[in-house]
């Protein structure tokens, strides 16, 4: 990353304005067709101010997103719940998530319909293995299946319902998926995930 002299109110809306620009741009255009000049026409910022914040539109990309990622996943584990049974943490951490996607479905949709060159899966493993890691033991294996296979499995369901949840613009609340996803997993005699 480029050397972020100022951590000031006008370094911070620079920012703000560029992650703006870029979701705007994603949402209308393919990731390799999106330039630095059309970054920062659209946030209305000069190139200097561009690149006293970021080295490239990579470095734009790739920190946008994490934070993303990084809020859901402070979302999700700062929740408040009563650790009294696994199901309620569990539940707690499921509304939290929901909640938080429909939160900021903007910036998620843009990267599930987009669909470039990060590893979001990784992102997302991350979340749900520390919110697993809060609830059970990531690394003991359960009814004979090795534990690295059951979290990659169960990321990926979680992976999957929430995007398609996305994009369907929300059917159902996150209260209602929270719950319906606890009892698909308690159902399929997988632990809480979340």
């Amino acid at each position: 990353m480029a050397f972020d002299y100022r951590d000031d109110k006008r370094s911070i809306r620079s920012k703000e304005q560029l992650k703006e620009a870029l979701f705007e741009l994603l949402y209308e255009k393919e990731w390799r067709q999106i330039t630095i000049q059309d970054l920062t026409k659209k946030a209305k910022l000069n190139r200097s101010t561009f690149y006293q914040h970021y080295e490239n539109k990579y470095d734009l990309l790739v920190q946008n997103v994490e934070d993303l990622f990084q809020s859901l996943k402070e979302s999700v584990l700062s929740t408040s719940i009563d650790n009294s049974s696994a199901d309620t943490i569990s539940s707690g951490y499921l509304l939290a998530f929901y909640r938080h996607l429909k939160e900021q479905s903007y910036y998620f949709k843009v990267i599930l319909n987009r669909g470039y060159e990060l590893d979001i899966m990784e992102l997302f493993s991350d979340i749900v293995q520390e919110a697993m890691g809060q609830v059970v033991d990531v690394q003991q294996a359960i009814d004979g299946v090795p534990a690295e296979i059951h979290w990659r499995y169960s990321i990926a369901a979680h992976f999957s319902v929430a995007s398609w949840w996305l994009q369907n613009d929300f059917p159902y609340s996150p209260e209602f998926m929270a719950e319906a996803v606890l009892k698909l997993t308690k159902e399929g005699k997988h632990h809480a995930l979340l």
